[in-house]
């Protein structure tokens, strides 16, 4: 079969009457939808792909196959079908996601995309624990001490850690409990630095973690005649 005969079978395929089931295969991820979602935005990529107008390869399994990042396409695909973008609170991958809505050529997803982006920033905390071993004196064993602390942006920190943390401060092993909380709590890891410092008597060994969090930035609305009455 020659190329045109493909292009003319892949574009007749294409000619599908709107509630038409079709499935896709975005990347090594599975979907199935109607025609007239992926076509919803007749100006976009995503709709020339289905006009006919262009040949689509098909995987092993006859899906429709569009090289692209297969987790991603599940919040294009929902916005097709709800007009509107709704993302995870923990949701951090909105620049990656621009990137595909700008392949699709998706105006409308692009523009609250970058309201999603605009409105958000970024905070940071770092926890430091440090273990001072002491030499031994006057025949006695080895000591140790233990404190773990924090600084940054602490505020945001989760109501758990800050109520506990000055009791918590001096125990062993802290800082890996704060990584599981901040997790939980949808901080970031961003990596670990550590030094050691030596003396006469003691030897200091120092663990920072660095975390940050996306947080929507507060609006404050401009005060009413009414509310400065008040």
């Amino acid at each position: 079969m020659s190329t045109s005969e493909t292009q003319e079978t892949v574009g007749a395929q294409c000619e599908l009457v709107p509630s038409q089931v079709i499935n896709l295969n975005v990347g090594g991820v599975c979907y199935t939808t109607t025609l007239a979602t992926v076509t919803s935005h007749p100006e976009s990529m995503l709709a020339s792909m289905f006009s006919g107008r262009y040949a689509i390869g098909k995987d092993t399994k006859e899906n429709y196959f569009i090289d692209r990042d297969g987790k991603l396409f599940r919040y294009i695909l929902n916005f097709l079908r709800n007009t509107t973008l709704a993302l995870p609170t923990d949701f951090n991958e909105h620049k990656q996601l621009l990137l595909e809505a700008e392949f699709y050529q998706i105006q409308p997803l692009i523009h609250e995309i970058n309201s999603y982006i605009e409105e958000e920033e970024v905070v940071f905390v770092e926890v430091q624990e440090q273990k001072t071993i002491f030499s031994p004196k006057n025949g006695r064993n080895h000591s140790s001490e233990s404190r773990c602390g924090f600084s940054g942006d602490l505020d945001y920190l989760p109501n758990d850690i800050k109520q506990n943390h000055y009791e918590n401060r001096k125990r062993s092993n802290m800082r890996l409990k704060y990584s599981s909380q901040l997790k939980q709590n949808g901080w970031q890891y961003m990596g670990s630095f550590a030094t050691e410092m030596s003396v006469a008597s003691s030897n200091t060994t120092s663990v920072t973690d660095k975390w940050c969090l996306p947080i929507k930035k507060t609006l404050h609305p401009v005060p009413t005649d009414c509310d400065m009455n008040q």
